[in-house]
């Protein structure tokens, strides 16, 4: 970790586990796959209709 500048909190890190949720994804040692979770809360995001809703949607 030195050699590429990251550090590593022990306080916030977890080891030896076999799965574990990393930016809206679950890490495994077979690969990678979405969080259901995630993506049942996009779902069920209602549509913006209006141009006001498409800028709140948005964040703007």
């Amino acid at each position: 970790c030195r050699e590429h500048g990251i550090f590593l909190n022990p306080k916030e890190s977890v080891f030896g586990v076999t799965e574990g949720k990393l930016l809206g994804h679950i890490v495994r040692k077979e690969g990678m796959k979405i969080d259901t979770e995630r993506v049942e809360a996009i779902q069920s995001l209602t549509l913006p209709t209006s141009k006001t809703s498409v800028h709140s949607f948005f964040g703007k």
